[in-house]
């Protein structure tokens, strides 16, 4: 009940001044990582929204990684990704622009691994979006339509695959009030991805995936997180602050 209240809490406070949310991921019972997104999430005021991603404990020794970043509106058709930081070190960052009914434009791109961007395909890449805003498209979907499932492409200069997103019919959701939601890579582009091929999560494992549990309404907000990976379960929570 208590639990239920703050997060009630942190909904309503959100909606009306925009605030952040902190997601914690422990692998078993070790952190790993720390996400954060800074915005109101509620439709229309989504202007800008700001993100972070980090890894802590044992994970920051092995791969220190960093990035922020944000998706900005330009018009209503239209908004910005960028996206900057390091990855044990080597600097990392994108500056795209994105379009309803057009190909992507990448302004800036550098990469951590030294490779180069790919080509942007004037058909292939029509409509294509960030890797972020797929979590904005289910929120509206969840809002919109009481579902998430449906089919994402995304261009980020360095790749070219489809997420394909699926409601998951679940009745400990449905009693907590929540939607799960798993979320599965596919369809990568081999001739311009051929060194992600055989790559995790790029090389279409369907036992690989990311399942995330979203709030009921009114903001279909992200309340938890699990991370299907090689090595086990990784597991995310919203945190209060």
């Amino acid at each position: 009940m208590a639990r239920d209240i703050s997060f009630s809490l942190i909904f309503f406070y959100s909606s009306l001044f925009g605030d952040s949310y902190n997601y914690e991921f422990n692998w078993f019972k070790i952190p790993v990582a720390e996400f954060t997104i800074t915005a109101n999430l509620a439709y229309p005021y989504r202007e800008k929204i700001e993100f972070e991603l980090q890894t802590k404990g044992p994970l920051s020794i092995y791969r220190e990684y960093f990035i922020s970043g944000y998706i900005k509106r330009i018009s209503g058709n239209s908004w910005v990704y960028y996206l900057s930081g390091n990855d044990r070190g080597q600097p990392e960052k994108k500056h795209i622009i994105y379009y309803l009914d057009s190909h992507p434009e990448i302004k800036e791109y550098v990469d951590d691994g030294g490779y180069e961007q790919i080509s942007i395909d004037k058909k292939k890449d029509i409509g294509a979006i960030d890797p972020f805003t797929v979590l904005i498209r289910v929120i509206d979907s969840i809002s919109n339509k009481q579902d998430c499932s449906s089919s994402y492409l995304i261009m980020d200069g360095k790749r070219r695959y489809t997420i394909q997103v699926k409601h998951i019919d679940n009745k400990d959701s449905y009693k907590d009030g929540d939607f799960q939601c798993r979320f599965n890579i596919l369809d990568m582009d081999q001739k311009e991805n051929i060194q992600y091929e055989n790559k995790w999560p790029y090389k279409g494992n369907s036992k690989l995936f990311v399942d995330i549990w979203f709030s009921s309404a009114p903001q279909n907000i992200p309340k938890r997180f699990k991370i299907q990976t090689p090595i086990g379960g990784i597991a995310g929570k919203l945190v209060v602050k």
